[in-house]
């Protein structure tokens, strides 16, 4: 496994002169993301105990033969049966280099005519996980798919951050924080400073920083709208610096 670099010595976003010092957060983001230093953050809130993402794999059309691949984190599991068991469908997640031996389990099959859960656990456990991406090479039956659902989303203890969604319900809706640095984040939490995950400095974190106030220039600021303005403060300096460079205060 990749480890995360620990000095990141790139660009971050900077606080826009010196009105008050800036303070910030460390943060939670979801896993196998990417997200742009400047990007508002809303939180999805923790309920105290972290909750394991579970995912299930579902096969259509009664396929009589041919296989299917599923692809995580940039990476594709080797050929798997139509009529594989849970355990082969773990073997093939568990030999990815994002997701490791132990950090998944399966369950239900055999396919194609029970479905397979996958359970994220222990380092890939109690953190959001996009969906895993289904390559069907399948074959007979009546136009046979793989379909792939969250049947529950996983949540660290204390939550996590993510891009803000002024059209979310679930926390995201509201804005909370702004990004300091790019970031990337592997499929067990690990955040990469800079646009791409690095091998250098052997140190990693689960957490990145956050600012929660200071002053900075809305146009350095990625996924705001009015609403999330109100959100995290309010304008300062009574206008605009020009067309594209209001200042936003976080008080």
């Amino acid at each position: 496994m990749k480890e995360a670099t620990a000095n990141y010595t790139m660009e971050g976003l900077v606080p826009y002169g010196q009105y008050d010092a800036a303070s910030t957060i460390n943060v939670m983001l979801p896993a196998s993301k990417y997200l742009a230093k400047g990007t508002v953050l809303g939180q999805v809130a923790g309920s105290g105990t972290a909750v394991n993402e579970v995912q299930t794999v579902t096969i259509t059309g009664s396929p009589t033969g041919g296989t299917f691949r599923l692809q995580y984190d940039g990476e594709t599991t080797s050929a798997i049966a139509h009529n594989a068991t849970a355990a082969a469908v773990q073997a093939a997640l568990e030999a990815l280099p994002s997701i490791g031996i132990g950090n998944v389990v399966c369950s239900g099959g055999t396919l194609p005519g029970t479905a397979v859960t996958v359970t994220f656990q222990n380092y890939c456990g109690g953190l959001n996980h996009p969906l895993l991406v289904a390559i069907s090479s399948l074959t007979g039956g009546t136009s046979p798919a793989v379909v792939v659902a969250k049947t529950t989303a996983g949540n660290p203890a204390a939550g996590f951050f993510d891009a803000y969604d002024d059209t979310a319900t679930n926390g995201l809706h509201i804005a909370k924080a702004i990004l300091q640095y790019d970031c990337r984040t592997d499929a067990q939490g690990k955040i990469y400073f800079g646009q791409q995950k690095s091998a250098d400095n052997g140190k990693f974190s689960r957490t990145a920083p956050a600012f929660i106030s200071g002053v900075f220039q809305t146009k350095f600021l990625v996924g705001l709208d009015a609403n999330g303005v109100t959100d995290l403060g309010r304008l300062i300096l009574g206008s605009s610096l020009s067309a594209d460079a209001t200042l936003i205060k976080i008080s």
